[in-house]
């Protein structure tokens, strides 16, 4: 439009600041290498001890790699089913796998190489799949569990591995995915399964007994569990929740981290015990603190697939990703790029009001410039004209963003201060031009936890207005899908939560209001049936009853054709007649019947 001033773009709201120590820690870990490997990977694991070799199992073959060049060290392939659980031993010289066949297979990873690709020690451990291998951290004992919930506790320095020492053939009621020993006492195990509870196990009691020292209910198939270094803390990852528990108080539930929106499936310790690092479907790689009491989410990163298993080296420099069939090993670089976060907090130069006001017609009129003009066979003279010119419409800002189609930049400006809730039908026009241009999941996606919190309180206070409902449905339907997988803060989660129940109250009273309505009905009807009898009633006693008796005319039937018997006594017959009905009542005359073909009424 012409006339228009260009005005000066309000930068787009970034997340907050959030150059935090931890936060530039991890966010340090960059992409060291790529592994594409032939099936879904089962299971990764770092060596406890430098060099800090990775083990990784896929379909029917065991993977080592060096974490420090990102290179594959050996493969081995001689395996004749699915292999899981790789494990290695707390000095880093031995290391245990399981096999869909039921068989534990151990290496030596040092003396594997080159044509030397066999197992040290191979038993059949279960008739059912070896899902997981422990080792001890002070003596030479294992222990395996399978799918069958069968766990069983083996002797390395026997020279032939062939009967356990300890044995519960149902120790769970469904399949067993994870095994944990204690770190300070080698006789207490730990097991999860997917009947959703985890049991504390003590090798020293019979086995004949099969009962646990205690157990814990996590609530849903159990993934993974570890054991933190004081032996204190037991995590627990199924479901949608990572679940901590007081092992010193018999397992006394302490807190949950519910960050993830799809299933856990990993879970590793990093920074001495201090941080616990978390992976699930949802493709996302959360860091909490445990340090700090309140287990706050201190980072958040989202990869390229679902996550399978992850694992973090002890010195915290490389972490690795299972991803379908994808494996990522990452290092952490010496050097940050330097970038500033801008804060959508800050607030800015032009308030909300002005900008409301700036759309009127507060323009001066404008008269045309003088015209001249000559009538045929005259002279010119100037003529001015009356009428003015056009109005000149001067664009708010709102409208030069919606014709810039910067429309993040709208919605910034609109809810940069809390005026916004004044004039709620400004707001809910915007919200409308940016739905019908259907940018509605491109504007709201990807903003501060502050620009939400305004966003969510408009919606709470609006939403359930009748002129507003149709748009800030839609509005309130792509923000819930959009941030549905996203990791938010915990205040920001939750204002989500009020929305949710602000709707489900307004449900609930919607409800209430059509069962009265209902209610409401059959009382009217009611009142009204019982009026018009009252009424009918009412009428009756004035008036009386009506009774109508229709008056019947009885005809004889048809005259038969008189015989020659019955043509001589016809003149008897009739002078018999004529003298009964001389001598019936005037009534009963009147009411007699009417020979067939004689129209005459009665006298009444």
């Amino acid at each position: 439009m012409p006339g228009i001033k260009p005005l000066k773009p309000i930068p787009e709201a970034q997340a907050g600041n959030r150059l935090t120590d931890d936060f530039l820690y991890w966010d340090r870990m960059k992409d060291l290498a790529v592994f594409q490997e032939p099936s879904t990977i089962t299971s990764i694991a770092f060596s406890p001890v430098e060099p800090h070799h990775l083990a990784s199992t896929s379909s029917m073959r065991l993977g080592i790699f060096d974490s420090v060049q990102g290179e594959a060290l050996m493969i081995l392939s001689r395996f004749k089913s699915m292999v899981y659980g790789a494990t290695f031993r707390n000095d880093g010289k031995l290391m245990g796998v399981g096999t869909h066949e039921g068989y534990a297979h151990l290496y030596d990873i040092y003396k594997t190489g080159g044509t030397n690709r066999k197992a040290i020690r191979m038993f059949k451990a279960h008739p059912a799949a070896v899902r997981d291998v422990a080792f001890t951290k002070n003596s030479n004992h294992f222990s395996t569990v399978s799918d069958d919930g069968c766990v069983a506790y083996w002797d390395l320095a026997s020279p032939k591995t062939t009967t356990p020492l300890w044995q519960i053939e149902k120790a769970h009621s469904d399949g067993i995915r994870s095994v944990e020993f204690a770190n300070n006492n080698d006789n207490f195990m730990i097991t999860g399964s997917y009947d959703h509870t985890v049991k504390v196990w003590d090798t020293r009691t019979s086995s004949e007994s099969s009962n646990a020292i205690f157990t814990v209910d996590h609530g849903c198939p159990v993934e993974k569990i570890i054991i933190s270094p004081n032996d204190r803390f037991l995590f627990t990852a199924g479901g949608l929740s990572v679940k901590i528990w007081d092992l010193s108080c018999g397992g006394r539930f302490v807190h949950a981290l519910e960050q993830h929106h799809k299933t856990v499936t990993a879970m590793s310790l990093a920074t001495r015990g201090t941080r616990i690092i978390t992976g699930g479907i949802d493709r996302r790689v959360n860091v909490f603190s445990l340090d700090s009491g309140d287990y706050r989410l201190l980072y958040s990163k989202k990869v390229s697939s679902a996550v399978i298993s992850l694992d973090v080296s002890p010195n915290d420099e490389r972490i690795a990703i299972a991803m379908g069939n994808l494996l990522s090993i990452q290092y952490r670089s010496k050097t940050t790029s330097s970038r500033k976060l801008v804060s959508s907090d800050a607030p800015t130069s032009i308030t909300l009001t002005k900008q409301l006001t700036a759309g009127s017609l507060n323009v001066k009129k404008k008269f045309g410039a003088p015209v001249i003009q000559r009538e045929r066979g005259g002279v010119q003279k100037v003529v001015e004209l009356t009428a003015p010119r056009l109005y000149k419409m001067r664009l708010g800002r709102l409208d030069m963003y919606l014709k810039k189609e910067a429309y993040r930049s709208m919605l910034d400006f609109i809810f940069a201060t809390k005026n916004c809730l004044a004039k709620p039908e400004t707001v809910v026009a915007a919200f409308e031009q940016i739905r019908l241009r259907q940018a509605l999941p491109r504007v709201l996606a990807n903003r501060s936890g502050a620009s939400l919190v305004r966003i969510i309180s408009f919606l709470k206070h609006h939403m359930f207005k009748n002129q507003f409902f149709n748009t800030l449905y839609e509005v309130a339907d792509v923000l819930a899908t959009v941030y549905a997988e996203e990791t938010l803060e915990v205040h920001v989660i939750g204002h989500f939560r009020s929305l949710r129940r602000a709707i489900e109250n307004e449900l609930k009273l919607q409800r209430a209001i059509a069962k009265a309505c209902g209610s409401l009905d059959l009382l009217i009807q009611a009142s009204i049936a019982e009026h018009r009898n009252k009424r009918e009633e009412k009428l009756n006693s004035i008036f009386g009853e009506v009774s109508i008796h229709p008056i019947t005319f009885r005809m004889d039937d048809e005259e038969e054709a008189p015989t020659d018997v019955e043509e001589d006594n016809s003149e008897d017959n009739n002078q018999v007649k004529s003298k009964k009905i001389k001598d019936l009542p005037p009534i009963a005359r009147d009411s007699r019947k009417i020979p067939k073909g004689n129209k005459r009424l009665p006298k009444l």
